[in-house]
């Protein structure tokens, strides 16, 4: 959920006193992919079947240990459709036909090079940036 605060006076510090939680080891080693679905429900990592068993055994059988939960939610946000652009990067077939663009080439395709506007950075490694006005 995004938010947006006015701050009435200059802020001195971002401390707002949240402490993080311990970071844990999900039990892959003991458990399978069994631990793997128990973090993916309780964090919402949105790993898919082809996810918790690619997880499960790079960790079991490759590298032979278990994983954390940091590394875990990383996983989960390296491989979202946020990211990796999975469905917005993918051919487009409607009615059998297959569409020349991706639906990621047509918004892009909103902000054409060489045209003026406040766009500074579009569409680069998942980031953006707008010219401002002066004040």
């Amino acid at each position: 959920r995004m938010t947006e605060e006015e701050y009435k006076d200059a802020l001195t510090t971002f401390d707002n006193g949240a402490t993080a939680e311990p970071v844990r080891t999900i039990p892959i080693m003991k458990e399978g992919r069994a631990a793997l679905e128990r973090i993916n429900e309780e964090k919402g990592l949105g790993f898919d079947d082809f996810d918790l068993d690619y997880y499960t055994k790079l960790f079991k059988e490759r590298l032979g240990r278990d994983p954390t939960d940091v590394e875990c939610f990383d996983m989960g946000q390296s491989n979202s459709e946020h990211s990796r652009h999975w469905f917005f990067g993918g051919k487009m077939v409607i009615d059998g036909e297959e569409k020349p663009e991706t639906l990621f080439q047509m918004v892009k395709a909103t902000l054409p090079k060489g045209v003026p506007n406040n766009s500074i950075i579009a569409f680069h490694d998942n980031s953006s940036s707008i010219r401002g006005y002066d004040c």
